[in-house]
């Protein structure tokens, strides 16, 4: 499996699941777009987790 010259949109890619996703993705050749907002379901509250899978991705 490959994921050459295609670019995928991974929301929640800040931890868990969407996280493993998105380094799959990235793993297997493609370009991650990565999205999460780093808060709780609720709106509330912040993490810098998001930042690290890029960090990771790059």
């Amino acid at each position: 499996m490959t994921f050459r010259d295609r670019v995928v949109l991974v929301t929640g890619a800040g931890r868990g699941l969407g996280e493993a996703d998105a380094r799959l993705v990235a793993e297997l050749g493609g370009t991650v777009i990565v999205h999460d907002g780093g808060v709780e379901r609720d709106g509330k509250g912040g993490t810098p987790a998001p930042d690290e899978v890029l960090e990771a991705l790059q």
